[in-house]
């Protein structure tokens, strides 16, 4: 379940399943490369965004939540970022 080289944009979603409100399979698998394949590298300032590097093909890929602003943060969003934008949102990643 690794990410493809093709792919630049994860953007997962909470659905209402069986009178729940659980991860859709994209936000499931964020949290499974998350967990089991990315390689945290960075937490920007304010803490809501992290960084990862991808030890496949070492793209960096930053997680981001859908609604920051509420309870929870909202679901996941795991977006391709440059190395350029890394270092300039994330002041203590020198990558």
């Amino acid at each position: 379940m690794n990410l493809n080289q093709d792919e630049t944009l994860l953007s997962g979603r909470f659905i209402f399943k069986d009178g729940r409100v659980v991860p859709d399979d994209t936000a499931s698998r964020i949290e499974f490369l998350k967990s089991n394949v990315l390689v945290k590298v960075a937490t920007s300032d304010d803490g809501w965004t992290t960084l990862f590097k991808d030890p496949n093909d070492n793209r960096l890929w930053e997680l981001t939540y859908s609604s920051s602003d509420s309870h929870g943060g909202g679901a996941p969003i795991l977006n391709l970022v440059s190395l350029n934008e890394a270092r300039t949102k994330y002041t203590k990643f020198t990558g």
